[in-house]
């Protein structure tokens, strides 16, 4: 299984040094459009809106939305999707919860969990977890969801700056709600 420090730290890298582009509007004006991304090979559609860039090319992602709201990355936020074969080495979501809440606590500097809990991802049941981090100097809050089907993770996580966080919430959270698994 690949260590949950190393998915932080590409979805930092990525948040900290990913491309800039143009300023856009605001993700919440009623007007924006939405885009479905699909990827055949891993069985998954999500939507996404268009003022945010897709990305395919992040090393251990199948995909990476982010969203710059100014020119400067360091208030971009990022989803991205992971998904971890466990063939080789089965867990249930409550051990797979465990061992990645255990994993954060050890390696995320000064972590602050806010939120476990139960959801649905894909209409399956899942695990939501809320926390704080710091990473040169700048506390990112993070949203991260997984659930388990035909032994393989699907991971979406979200990290934001975390006085930005709330700013892109209502979009990563249509984006959530429309994830299917083939």
């Amino acid at each position: 299984i690949i260590c949950v420090a190393v998915l932080v730290l590409i979805l930092v890298l990525c948040l900290l040094f990913g491309e800039t582009s143009t300023e856009l509007e605001d993700t919440n004006v009623p007007t924006a459009t939405w885009s479905t991304y699909e990827n055949s090979a891993y069985g998954i559609t999500i939507n996404y809106s268009s003022d945010w860039q897709k990305n395919e090319s992040i090393p251990l992602n199948v995909v990476t939305f982010a969203y710059y709201p100014e020119q400067n990355t360091l208030s971009s936020a990022v989803l991205s999707i992971m998904i971890y074969d466990l063939s080789s080495q089965p867990m249930t979501l409550e051990e797979y919860t465990q061992f990645s809440l255990n994993q954060l606590e050890q390696d995320i500097f000064n972590y602050d969990q806010i939120e476990v809990a139960a959801t649905v991802l894909a209409g399956g049941p899942a695990e939501k977890v809320v926390y704080t981090g710091e990473m040169s100097q700048t506390l990112l809050k993070f949203m991260q969801i997984w659930t388990i089907k035909n032994n393989k993770v699907y991971l979406i996580s979200y990290v934001a700056p975390a006085q930005l966080y709330s700013d892109s919430l209502s979009t990563i959270q249509k984006m959530i709600d429309s994830f299917e698994i083939a």
